[in-house]
């Protein structure tokens, strides 16, 4: 077991954007082998995750692995100081651009997708567990 600082989204942008030690005052411990050395808890802000994720609930994000499909994500748009959490949708490649896109969905209906075709964004990291209180 060893323990891992707790960020809100704007020190989460920070750590991103400068990949400095994360300056918190509050730490969690993370429980098992198989996260990276530079895992931190972000405590979710909102409700464009509403239902799946609440605001208040702490998640788990590994800035060492890349997405897969369906994978959450904790990104930042550029010009952004804070993060955004999300679902990462990999497009394929626009002819247009002559790119490859992906997207960030929210699961609650009433919030934008943020298409990476017209929004630029910079992947902080991948959601690797949840800690929910369940009372």
């Amino acid at each position: 077991m060893r323990y891992a600082p707790v960020l809100n989204f704007v020190q989460a942008g920070a750590f991103c954007q400068y990949h400095d030690d994360a300056i918190a005052d509050e730490f969690e411990p993370i429980i098992g082998d198989g996260f990276g050395k530079n895992a931190y808890w972000v405590v979710l802000e909102g409700d464009s995750m509403e239902p799946d994720f609440k605001s208040g609930e702490l998640v788990l994000i590994d800035p060492d692995l890349q997405p897969n499909p369906a994978d959450y994500v904790l990104a930042m748009r550029s010009g952004e100081k804070e993060t955004t959490f999300k679902k990462w949708r990999p497009r394929g490649f626009d002819e247009g651009t002559g790119k490859e896109y992906a997207q960030l969905i929210p699961s609650n209906p009433d919030y934008p997708i943020i298409d990476g075709r017209f929004v630029g964004f910079t992947i902080c990291g991948v959601a690797v567990e949840r800690k929910q209180r369940l009372r």
